[in-house]
């Protein structure tokens, strides 16, 4: 229930916030601000030199899986199936989207780069919003599982579910190849120059 905050050099704590009433699921650090989400249904913002809290958003019903903060935003994902954004300085929310129709409950089920925010789902479906105004850009329904993380990279998403690596284009959403090679859930994926390496719940790591 707590964030804990120490130097990379020394490993000294330098502050703990303990602020939440259950579980931290998801953290997340943005120029002078550290966000978390947890089972206790907030977002919470804290100065990264001291660890104030600045804001609480309250508004999800249910745990929030997923916190990015980018720029002057933040994004999160919850099991109540919202994604939602608020301003990095206020807390103010400023959309809503609630277009999925289960859980968006993975720790890596929200990404957002650019002027875009992906969000994955149990409900199969990664969608691809506005940052700015949270109008939904398109939908990608070629999942046969629940989608447990989202990554992005220049003009590229990428999206793990069970055994499956799917990568689409940005810009429309289109499927553009599948990596069927993992025989269980995938757990990770990172996105770096031009390779994806996934690991997955089959104890293998594997690179495309």
């Amino acid at each position: 229930e707590t964030v804990r905050c120490s130097s990379l050099e020394t490993g000294e704590e330098l502050w703990v916030n303990e602020k939440h009433s259950a579980d931290v699921l998801s953290v997340s650090v943005s120029g002078k601000y550290v966000v978390s989400g947890s089972e206790d249904e907030t977002v919470r913002c804290m100065s990264l030199e001291t660890g104030e809290e600045l804001w609480v958003n309250e508004n999800h019903s249910k745990d929030v899986r997923s916190v990015v903060a980018s720029g002057k935003y933040v994004v999160s994902g919850s099991e109540d199936k919202t994604v939602r954004c608020m301003s990095l300085d206020t807390g103010e929310e400023l959309w809503v989207n609630n277009q999925h129709s289960d859980s968006v409950g993975g720790v890596r089920s929200v990404a957002v780069s650019g002027d875009y925010v992906v969000s994955g789902s149990d409900d199969q479906t990664v969608r691809c919003m506005s940052l700015e105004t949270g109008e939904e850009l398109w939908v990608n329904k070629q999942h046969i599982y629940c989608v447990t993380l989202v990554a992005m990279s220049g003009k590229y998403v990428v999206s793990g579910s069970y055994m499956t690596v799917r990568c689409s284009s940005l810009e429309t959403g289109e499927e553009l190849w599948v990596n069927k090679k993992h025989s269980a859930d995938v757990r990770s994926v990172v996105v770096s120059g031009k390779y994806v390496v996934s690991g997955s719940e089959d104890e293998t790591v594997r690179c495309m």
